[in-house]
């Protein structure tokens, strides 16, 4: 899968911080022909990858209005995100988006993507 996403982050909850790892938000187009759902991704910030989970649809986890939105949760990156350009690329889709129920839900299925993404990005 060879799909590159380039934008400029938007501001958003800040829920991906509270969960241990600072969330880049992009308003994509919503004719792209990807599927919405999580992957396996890398994102390029000024000349370095990082690891991340990629979530794309039109409300992950912060309204959006109806607009379709990537959110990049960097694994390995602690800096802030807001107003900076950045690529995303989507490496392996993951599974389709889902809605939780709880909050603790949704940290602990992000716990079980992480340690996917982490084997996946090992090997590619």
């Amino acid at each position: 899968m060879e799909c590159i996403i380039t934008g400029t982050v938007i501001h958003g909850k800040k829920l991906g911080r509270s969960l241990g790892f600072p969330t880049a938000n992009l308003l994509i187009d919503p004719s792209l022909e990807i599927a919405n759902g999580v992957y396996a991704g890398r994102v390029a910030l000024t000349g370095k990858p990082y690891g991340a989970l990629v979530n794309i649809g039109y409300n992950p986890t912060v309204p959006t209005g109806g607009k379709r939105l990537l959110e990049a949760h960097l694994l390995d990156f602690s800096g802030d995100l807001y107003g900076r350009t950045i690529s995303v690329e989507l490496v392996v889709f993951l599974r389709p988006e889902q809605k939780f129920a709880s909050l603790d839900e949704l940290r602990e299925r992000i716990e079980q993507d992480k340690t996917e993404i982490i084997k996946i990005l090992e090997t590619c």
